[in-house]
C-alpha cells in the first residue's frame, strides 16, 4: 500500500510554535501580510494543505465519483497514517467537513477536506456605513465563520458591514496499491469520459441522423396539417 499526505512539512514548524491564533492574526495584520491573512482559519494553525483547483476537482471526480464522509467509509481498509492526518485535521478544526473520494471498482481513495470561507464587506468611516450599501468595500480575506470575519473588521479599527462566501476543497491525502502521477491520472480520467460521452454522442448522432432521414415525410405532415409546429419542433 502506498500512501501520499499533502500537508505542508514546511509549515510544521509554524504549526507547532503558534500558541495563540489571535496573536498571529493579530501581527500579521499589523504588518500588513496580506497574504499570510489568507490562510487563517478558525482553527489552531494555518491552513497546509493544497487548494484543488477546478481541474484537479475534475480529474479526481470522474476517477472518484463517489464521496463519502470519512465515518462512513467502509470500501478498504483505512491505512494508519490516513487516520492519524484526519485526526490531525480534526483536532486542529481545519475542515467543516472531510470526504473519502473512491471508485466502486477501483477505489484508489482520496481524502478531501471542504471549507467554506467568508470574505467580509466593511465600511470605512461613519459617515460612510450612514450611507449604508451604497459605500463599502471587501477585504479581500478569506475567513471559515462569520465571526472570524467581523473580529477582523474590527481589528483593523473598521466598521463591519457584511460578508459573502466561497466553499473551497483541499487535498488530504490518498492512497492505493500504486499511486499514478498527475499526468497519468489525468489520462485516464480523459479515458474514462470518452468511454461515458463518445458513445452517447454517437447515440445522439443516430437519432439525428434518423430524423435527417425520414425529414421530407415529418415535414409534409406539417404542411398537410396532420402535426402541430410544436411536434415538428420536437424532432429537432
Amino acid at each position: 500500500m502506498t500512501i501520499q499526505s499533502f500537508r505542508n512539512a514546511e509549515l510544521d514548524n509554524v504549526i507547532l510554535e503558534i500558541g495563540d491564533q489571535d496573536e498571529w492574526k493579530q501581527l500579521a495584520a499589523e504588518m500588513g501580510l496580506n497574504k499570510q491573512m489568507e490562510f487563517v482559519q478558525a482553527a489552531k494553525s494555518p491552513l497546509p494543505y493544497p487548494y484543488m483547483n477546478q481541474s484537479m476537482q475534475n480529474i479526481f471526480a470522474t476517477l472518484c465519483p463517489t464521496k463519502i464522509d470519512f465515518k462512513e467509509y467502509s470500501k478498504t481498509p483505512m491505512p494508519l497514517e490516513v487516520m492519524r492526518e484526519l485526526a490531525f485535521c480534526k483536532s486542529e478544526n481545519y475542515f467543516s467537513e472531510i470526504k473519502i473520494w473512491y471508485d466502486d471498482k477501483t477505489p484508489d481513495p482520496i481524502a478531501v477536506g471542504t471549507c467554506t470561507r467568508y470574505a467580509a464587506t466593511y465600511y470605512k468611516t461613519e459617515e460612510d456605513k450612514a450611507k449604508g450599501s451604497f459605500y463599502r468595500e471587501s477585504t479581500g480575506y478569506d475567513f471559515t465563520s462569520r465571526e472570524q470575519a467581523k473580529d477582523y473588521v474590527e481589528t483593523m479599527g473598521l466598521f463591519y458591514s457584511d460578508v459573502y462566501t466561497q466553499t473551497n476543497q483541499y487535498l488530504i491525502a490518498r492512497w492505493a496499491d500504486e499511486l499514478r502521477p498527475m499526468d497519468e491520472l489525468k489520462k485516464l480520467a480523459l479515458e474514462r469520459l470518452q468511454d461515458k460521452y463518445v458513445s452517447e454522442w454517437n447515440k445522439a448522432i443516430k437519432e439525428l441522423q434518423a430524423k435527417i432521414n425520414t425529414a421530407s415525410e415529418t415535414l409534409n405532415l406539417f404542411l398537410i396539417g396532420e402535426i402541430s409546429e410544436w411536434d415538428l419542433r420536437k424532432n429537432l
